[in-house]
């Protein structure tokens, strides 16, 4: 690592170097895998600080590519053999929160650019995308990691507020949860994260909220989201 790098890093760059010419990103996937592990974080710290997201997730990419294999006695989420029933089910899940997004984006101004505009000045703060890309559900942590047979789910994120509506399924449940998270307040009947997600360790977290309520079904999931989104989301101008 040069020391312009290091500056950069301690800065959490992700500006553009000066020139007469097009200007390129200062920091890339490649540069940043060239860094020490202890560089890496240190970027990815300050990055977050600066609320610089595609600094933060070429870190995240580098740190997850070089987290080593769980040994023989750890503690694993295991292997889910996912079935044709489990896929279909997840597909439909995506669909109801796809459809349930697009309504609710034409009534909330939920964009990234706003959130982070009247986010400012909240510390770490990072604005999430309400779906994912090309209006398509967002895939769980809990799912990419076999904690769960599936989770989809949108969420918003303003100040130190957030709110997730989620559609998962447990590999020891045959039934499909709707659930919702985010600051105790919202709600009447709150859980804590570690009843809603017994397979996480100690110590482990999925946001910046440790609470949820679950629904049971997925339209009074939605009406709950949707009269939380009101406390706390713009809507958008006439």
């Amino acid at each position: 690592m040069t020391d312009s790098d290091k500056k950069e890093a301690a800065k959490g760059g992700g500006g553009a170097k000066g020139g007469g010419g097009p200007k390129e990103p200062l920091w890339t996937l490649e540069k940043v895998r060239a860094l020490a592990d202890a560089d890496v974080k240190a970027l990815k710290a300050n990055a977050e600080r600066r609320a610089n997201q595609p600094v933060v997730e070429m870190c995240e990419v580098v740190l997850e590519e070089r987290r080593p294999p769980p040994s023989a006695g750890a503690v694993k989420y295991g292997t889910i053999n996912r079935t044709g029933k489990d896929k279909r089910e997840e597909k439909d899940s995506a669909a109801l929160l796809e459809a349930l997004a697009v309504r609710l984006q034409e009534r909330f101004d939920l964009s990234k650019e706003t959130a982070k505009r009247l986010s400012a000045g909240t510390k770490r703060f990072i604005a999430h995308s309400f779906v994912g890309k090309n209006g398509i559900a967002k895939v769980s942590g809990g799912q990419k990691s076999n904690g769960l047979v599936f989770g989809r789910y949108i969420s918003y994120r303003l100040r130190d507020e957030t709110c997730h509506l989620n559609i998962v399924k447990f590999p020891d449940r045959d039934r499909i949860v709707y659930e919702v998270m985010g600051s105790k307040h919202f709600f009447s009947e709150p859980k804590p994260l570690a009843e809603m997600r017994p397979y996480l360790k100690e110590g482990e977290s999925i946001g910046i909220f440790d609470w949820g309520q679950e629904f049971a079904d997925f339209d009074a999931a939605a009406d709950f989201f949707e009269s939380t989104l009101k406390q706390f989301a713009p809507l958008k101008k006439a």
